[in-house]
């Protein structure tokens, strides 16, 4: 009788044979050490592998964020507003500076559902902004327009009010 065996942690096989020995069956591995795309389990590369594909889970999930990627920079220093940032999003790429992998999938998922929401916010935020620049131009406008006409004005002499020099009484001010 001739089994097949492979590991599901190292993908290792090995081929188990049994015949009419005393021996009983015997276990010829047949590889073992297979090639792996990822990199030895849990390294660095396996933890990328893991932020893309739940990254890849939550667009398909969402069905949006198709053009994001994600980078995982593990211990990069980066500050906005004085405190120490987990991640961001720059440039359509998702960049992940925490090191614990469970703290990296946390910090991707907050990343993607907060640029999902400014994605949905983002039309009323430059709406706003436009009405607030069109105000600020009518406002500028009116204010220029009040200046003109305050530089044209006549004023009268405060010393031809006052009499001549000899005969001034103090001006009281505002």
């Amino acid at each position: 009788m001739r089994c097949t065996f492979s590991c599901a942690n190292t993908g290792a096989v090995a081929v188990m044979t049994s015949g009419k020995n005393d021996k009983g069956p015997t276990v010829k591995p047949t590889c073992r050490y297979p090639k792996r795309r990822t990199g030895p389990p849990g390294g660095p590369e396996s933890k990328l592998e893991r932020l893309k594909s739940e990254l890849e889970r939550l667009k398909l999930a969402l069905n949006l964020g198709h053009e994001l990627r994600v980078e995982w920079l593990p211990g990069q220093v980066r500050h906005f507003h004085g405190k120490q940032l987990s991640g961001e999003v720059l440039d359509g790429t998702i960049h992940i500076y925490e090191r614990d992998e469970e703290k990296a999938l946390s910090t991707l998922r907050h990343e993607f559902f907060d640029y999902a929401v400014c994605q949905v916010i983002e039309p009323y935020k430059s709406i706003a902004n436009k009405l607030i620049s069109a105000m600020n131009e009518e406002a500028y406008q009116k204010k220029e327009k009040l200046i003109e006409r305050l530089s044209t004005l006549k004023l009268p002499d405060e010393d031809a009010d006052r009499g001549p020099p000899n005969e001034r009484k103090p001006s009281r001010g505002c």
